[in-house]
């Protein structure tokens, strides 16, 4: 899928995008992104994306794919650091960590009253729960 890529103001080819996490995605020409007072500087709720040119011949034109693209390379370092973590709290023993006691008690049917305990390792950043 490809997007038309049109500064948000004017009209005219856009050359810069600005995602943020509220109000969407907004495509801007080189003169109205550096107007913007935010333009280049990204936070946790936006950035600024310069955005690439199909060739030199055609209108600029925002790939979804090139996204994509980028979601997959996050996504398998992620799955990578996740496993390494996993690994970790398998080989941890556990000394270091905190012990929470909790219940869902008042039923009206005692029988369905539950006890638990909250456990969280410092040492490696486990949490599970066990029930009592």
């Amino acid at each position: 899928m490809v997007l038309k890529n049109k500064c948000f103001n004017c009209n005219k080819i856009a050359n810069w995008v600005r995602y943020t996490q509220f109000s969407g995605n907004h495509l801007f020409c080189n003169y109205h992104a550096k107007i913007e007072n935010d333009f280049l500087k990204c936070d946790s709720y936006k950035y600024w994306d310069k955005l690439k040119m199909k060739s030199k011949k055609s209108k600029q034109e925002l790939y979804v794919n090139e996204i994509a693209k980028r979601r997959r390379k996050i996504t398998k370092y992620q799955k990578y650091w996740d496993k390494l973590e996993r690994e970790l709290q398998k080989k941890c023993k556990h000394i270091n960590l905190t012990k929470i006691p909790g219940a869902n008690i008042g039923n009206y049917d005692p029988s369905a009253d539950s006890y638990w305990y909250d456990f969280e390792c410092y040492d490696c950043g486990k949490k599970w729960r066990e029930k009592q």
